[in-house]
């Protein structure tokens, strides 16, 4: 990847799944963000709210912030492609 398409994206991520589930989630949403301008972006992961929910996720960056959510057993291709969805939507 060249340095014109890296973006500055901060996971914080909130949930304790085992660290290959982790490190999966955290590319996907590197992944989702790349070729978005602006940033830097903070993307913060919650645990869902109540047992059968979906993780809380909220994207801030200079000038705006975006909320969405994700299946707790959401595949990586489905975390970027809701990510993905949420900022067309979004911006």
């Amino acid at each position: 990847m060249n340095s014109s398409t890296n973006v500055e994206v901060t996971v914080i991520d909130r949930l304790s799944w085992d660290l290959p589930r982790a490190e999966a989630v955290e590319e996907a949403i590197r992944i989702a963000f790349q070729g978005v301008r602006g940033g830097p972006w903070i993307v913060t992961l919650r645990p869902p709210a109540y047992p059968d929910s979906q993780v809380s996720v909220s994207v801030r960056g200079p000038h705006s912030v975006m909320l969405t959510s994700f299946a707790l057993d959401a595949t990586p291709a489905d975390i970027t492609d809701r990510l993905i969805g949420a900022m067309q939507t979004a911006y």
